[in-house]
């Protein structure tokens, strides 16, 4: 039967009050889930990108930065010499964190990456020649200190500007499993490249994996205003004092890690032809561990216990440290190497949870607030790595080591005086 005019717009009517009805309660949906998981209902292409540059450069960073010390002691640098260049870097980047960071300002944080990749693949080359054309240390130091400025300037202003504050402890952790991931493979292939090629090669393959690491951060927009005016004298008002000594100390242990534990299985555990690969392989089982690690910590610091994670994490950690001066067997190295990598994500999943957050305190400074943090770093490592340089020249490898490992374990425990707001436990 034909309905008439005036029937059909009643059932319209209808039909069209129980679609609105309808999106109400889809938006609604939406609002309450956009909330709790944010991963449903967000498109996560800027993530996904930081995410796969993280693998890549994981791949590529797990080759070069654990393979120069390395690679240094086997073309016959002493270990006063590979001090010295690590702290030509760290001198560099007291100035090249605050000259990074006028140029994110000015053309963003992706574009500063791509800078930070044509110094990068300099110092590859540098290291590359290094045996042939006896390039002075210094030399060596300021270019691949300058490369990492540009990507660690870029990379912090750049994900505290895409995270989201109630999921950024869940980001994090899987930026750090897909970094780990690529490092998982990273020291293995590198261990073989220096067995077929030498261990020179090392370094060209780990620059050619960089620059296709930086390929998907182009796909979208720059996550921050270009063309920008840092304002250093209105922002010297801010008191950013409390969390300094934490971020610094969170630095200092880091670089110390990565450096002198190798040196050490290098010098003391696994010396011989074969460092290269049985270092790859320890890394990367460790490295698995951390994995596992990861994202059960991410979720602890999303929950607001992230602090008590951290705390425990720190005195274990330091404790490693004292314990690494002692190992002298591959498999304890194994053990303690595992136990360190799970540790570290321990500490540095709610540690930069809690300063990617603060960055959030200083709206229209963020890029100052972070190239201030990173400069200051830099020079506390850089007066340590000196420090080093001094101890190295009067007493013999291990003591000096010694000496590190114990500067370390205080940096670790140091890292508890953090006051991060978003660290505090949840109101009962």
């Amino acid at each position: 039967m034909l309905l008439s005019g005036q029937g059909w717009f009643i059932i319209k009517r209808k039909n069209y009050r129980q679609s609105s009805q309808r999106i109400m309660i889809k938006n609604l949906l939406h609002q309450i889930l956009r909330h709790r998981h944010f991963w449903r209902t967000e498109n996560f292409n800027e993530l996904n990108e930081l995410y796969i540059a993280m693998l890549v450069r994981g791949l590529s960073l797990s080759m070069m930065g654990l393979f120069v010390p390395i690679f240094l002691l086997s073309i016959g640098y002493s270990l006063t010499a590979i001090l010295m260049i690590l702290c030509a870097y760290f001198i560099t980047r007291v100035f090249s964190d605050i000259g990074a960071a006028f140029l994110v300002a000015r053309f963003g944080p992706k574009h500063v990456m791509v800078l930070g990749q044509v110094l990068f693949a300099l110092s590859s080359l540098l290291f590359l020649t290094l045996e042939q054309m006896q390039w002075p240390l210094i030399m060596l130091g300021a270019v691949w200190g300058a490369s990492q400025s540009c990507f660690f300037l870029s990379f912090d202003t750049d994900f505290s500007k895409i995270k989201h504050q109630m999921h950024s402890g869940k980001e994090l952790s899987y930026l750090d499993i897909m970094g780990k991931l690529g490092a998982i493979v990273g020291p293995i292939l590198g261990g073989i490249v220096s067995i077929i090629l030498g261990p020179q090669y090392i370094f060209a393959i780990s620059t050619v994996l960089m620059v296709f690491g930086l390929l998907p951060l182009f796909k979208t927009a720059e996550p921050t205003r270009t063309r920008q005016k840092l304002d250093y004298r209105g922002f010297a008002k801010k008191d950013i004092s409390k969390s300094l000594t934490a971020i610094t100390a969170t630095h200092l242990e880091n670089t110390l890690s990565i450096v002198m534990w190798p040196l050490f299985l290098a010098l003391f555990v696994l010396p011989g032809d074969s460092v290269f690969i049985k270092v790859g392989i320890l890394s990367s089982f460790s490295i698995l561990m951390a994995i596992l690690a990861a994202r059960y910590v991410g979720r602890l610091v999303d929950e607001r216990q992230g602090r008590r994670v951290l705390h425990m994490s720190t005195v274990i950690n330091a404790i490693m440290h004292l314990v690494k001066p002692f190992v002298s067997s591959y498999g304890v190295a194994f053990g303690v190497g595992a136990v360190n990598e799970a540790v570290t994500v321990g500490y540095r999943l709610p540690f930069f949870k809690g300063y990617y957050d603060q960055t959030d305190e200083y709206p229209g400074h963020r890029i100052v607030y972070i190239s201030i943090t990173e400069s200051y770093s830099s020079f506390v490592k850089a007066a340590v790595y000196g420090f080093l340089v001094l101890i190295s020249t009067v007493v013999n490898p291990r003591v000096t080591l010694t000496v590190a490992f114990m500067i370390a374990a205080v940096a670790s425990l140091l890292i508890m005086t953090e006051k991060f707001k978003t660290l505090n436990p949840k109101d009962i």
